[in-house]
């Protein structure tokens, strides 16, 4: 695992190019990972590698969640195939869990937001969003998270998280990262992400 790190995307792009040339994989069948912040700049990447050494082929492009969970996998049998509260099942139970939240005053923003939603367009929508949120936190901002897996806070979102993960506690991208960190090196203190 190497990480390379820049606050300038064309010097990482130099570096990965550089060691792409000099340092051929273990196997030629085996693909090079490429993790990166979204598909678009995993495209970009591609195409700059295309265009710097003619092709650029077996690259696979994770992006941060799926690489964690994916790792996770590889070092804990305990762990199912795919992340209970990835963006795409966490907008599906956003999308559940939202009409039971009418009677509590913490979530009446909500509720009056989707009170003229006859169709549920707007509920998806904003499932969709929320659930993007939830899964920026869980990359982005995992203490915030851990505050409210312990109790921690009262407004809507961390209500909510608490909801969507009541049943696979400890099962989820943030509660379950320490556990490889443990077992790669790591100190057992929660990581700064």
């Amino acid at each position: 695992l190497s990480i390379i790190r820049s606050n300038r995307v064309e010097w990482l792009l130099s570096g990965l190019a550089q060691r792409l040339s000099d340092e051929p994989g273990s196997s030629p069948f085996a693909p090079e990972l490429v993790v990166v912040p979204s598909p678009a700049m995993a495209r970009w990447v591609n195409l700059e590698l295309a265009r710097r050494h003619g092709v650029a082929a077996n690259l696979e492009y994770p992006l941060p969640a799926s690489f964690v969970w994916q790792l996770s996998r590889d070092l804990l049998d305990d762990l199912p195939e795919q992340d209970p509260l990835s963006l795409d099942l966490l907008t599906w139970r956003v999308f559940g869990a939202l009409p039971e939240l009418g009677g509590e005053a913490a979530f009446a923003s909500l509720c009056h937001y989707l009170s003229d939603d006859r169709q549920g367009l707007k509920r998806f929508q904003l499932a969709n969003r929320i659930a993007d949120v939830f899964d920026r936190y869980q990359l982005y901002r995992p203490e915030l998270i851990r505050r409210w897996e312990a109790g921690a806070g009262d407004d809507w979102q961390a209500l909510l998280w608490r909801r969507l993960s009541r049943g696979i506690k400890g099962r989820h991208r943030v509660a379950v990262i320490d556990r490889p960190l443990q077992i790669l090196g790591g100190s057992g203190d929660a990581p700064v992400l």
